[in-house]
């Protein structure tokens, strides 16, 4: 079984569009690139004094949040104004307790990085990365495929909706691990220096300088409490899954610090508008929130999101678009 399921993935990862990644470690080359970072072109301490990065952290500025297994990474960039002529590249070093890998953003697949000409990129960035998580990255690049593929109301076939399933379980029991020791920082880098301006997921366990100079986000995870009376956190929750039919949905969210964030109850908003307001009430059972939608028209995108409540407060999420069966 277990050979026929790796042959399955073989034959996914053959015949989808999916993302190529390349991971190298910090200090490597990526040949590929033609890249010759040296890692003593950090920004280290006297960063502050380097007026190029000055420019650099006042004209580029980024969001992250976190679900369905994924960094979602928002960046607006006004360097291609500010340094004309420079070829700028875009990526992220990252690694679990320490920066270890580097990729440049390639945008080679539009479910996966997207850019337009305006210095505005939005990237889809896996939580599994380099030797650590080296299948689950590649679980992960054919997750994506058939999630485009459900989102555009194809139905999957049977051997797709079995890979579908083996790969969902897999990476669920590494999800948890890989995002409380993931840490990530974003970088634009040209002539041959990289810039980091931005960092997320979990403080270096190591004295690694994160470089940024600005301020230092969590993407959306949600660490322990470190003093004070607080006993609870708002929910951190993010979109999982959801199952298409012709005339309604099933959707699923996923709480992510269910034991600090006690929610006790949820409801899921949709409507044909980017903005809801039509709502259901919605199940909470261990880390998963599920609604049912049902009313809807077929082959119609409809935009969603949750909001839950916990003992610590109150989250709404933000609006995911999904399309019923044709």
């Amino acid at each position: 079984m277990k050979n026929v399921r790796n042959l399955k993935l073989i034959a996914m990862i053959l015949t989808t569009i999916m993302a190529s990644s390349t991971f190298v470690a910090c200090g490597g080359s990526d040949d590929d690139e033609q890249d010759e970072w040296n890692s003593s072109n950090d920004n280290g301490d006297d960063s502050s004094s380097d007026p190029t990065y000055e420019l650099v952290k006042k004209n580029i500025s980024a969001n992250v949040s976190y679900g369905d297994y994924s960094w979602n990474i928002s960046i607006k960039s006004k360097l291609a104004s500010v340094f004309p002529g420079k070829s700028i590249t875009y990526g992220v070093e990252s690694g679990y307790g320490d920066y270890q890998y580097y990729e440049h953003f390639k945008f080679n697949n539009y479910y996966i990085q997207k850019k337009d000409g305006n210095g505005n990129m939005t990237i889809s960035y896996p939580i599994f990365v380099g030797n650590e998580y080296a299948s689950e990255g590649l679980y992960w690049s054919s997750y994506k495929a058939l999630k485009v593929k459900k989102a555009n109301g194809e139905k999957l076939s049977s051997s797709e909706q079995d890979l579908w399933n083996d790969i969902v379980k897999y990476m669920n029991a590494k999800e948890s691990k890989a995002k409380s020791t993931y840490c990530g920082r974003l970088y634009a880098q040209f002539d041959n220096k990289r810039y980091v301006y931005y960092t997320f997921g979990q403080k270096p366990s190591s004295g690694t300088n994160n470089g940024s100079g600005s301020s230092n986000n969590d993407g959306g995870t949600s660490g322990d409490s470190t003093g004070g009376s607080t006993s609870y956190e708002k929910p951190d929750i993010a979109f999982n899954d959801f199952t298409a039919y012709q005339t309604r949905l099933k959707v699923v969210y996923k709480i992510y610090n269910k034991d600090k964030a006690k929610v006790t109850s949820a409801k899921v908003y949709y409507g044909t508008s980017s903005n809801p307001t039509k709502s259901v009430s919605a199940t909470v059972s261990g880390v998963l929130i599920t609604a049912n939608i049902s009313g809807l028209k077929k082959g119609t995108t409809y935009y969603i999101k949750c909001v839950a409540t916990g003992k610590g407060g109150t989250t709404t999420t933000g609006t995911t678009k999904v399309i019923t069966n044709y």
